[in-house]
């Protein structure tokens, strides 16, 4: 009905009561389908919309579409549940990547700090040789003044 199409672009037309937007939304689905009545609908909405939310908003009302009108989406309905499927999986995939993302993220913490754990210990076992040569010396040394001291 090109009355009831160019009300829901928001053309005038000249005399024409506004018709009952339900009406409308019947017709198309009906006419058309529910894909190219929800391309129309964002088509419209988006006209007054921030950009990113255009995609969100195209899913959820084709999603509300086949919700609304289950008998006007049979075709579809299998697509769409393959494409549920498909969400489905790539939603289990992301989850997946996020999990080897962490672990190899705790990894690295653990290898840092493994590392710095190591670092340290070398230095304490430098240090510790350092005082241990250090203390012969003095030894060494003391035992060489004793020596003197009792020739």
């Amino acid at each position: 009905n090109p009355r009831l199409l160019g009300s829901l672009e928001g053309r005038e037309i000249p005399g024409a009561e506004p018709p009952d937007p339900e009406v409308v939304i019947r017709d198309q689905l009906q006419e058309k389908g529910p894909r190219k009545l929800v391309q129309l609908m964002h088509r419209i909405i988006s006209r007054h919309m921030d950009k990113d939310l255009k995609e969100e908003m195209l899913m959820e009302m084709e999603d509300a579409a086949a919700e609304l009108f289950p008998e006007l989406c049979m075709g579809d309905h299998d697509q769409v549940r393959e494409l549920q499927a498909e969400i489905q999986r790539q939603r289990a995939r992301l989850r997946e990547a996020d999990q080897v993302r962490e672990q190899l993220q705790q990894l690295q913490q653990d290898t840092a700090s493994g590392g710095q754990e190591a670092l340290q210990q070398r230095q304490r076992a430098e240090e510790a040789q350092r005082l241990l040569g250090e203390a012969s010396r003095n030894a060494e040394e003391a035992a060489a003044t004793a020596q003197r001291e009792a020739a």
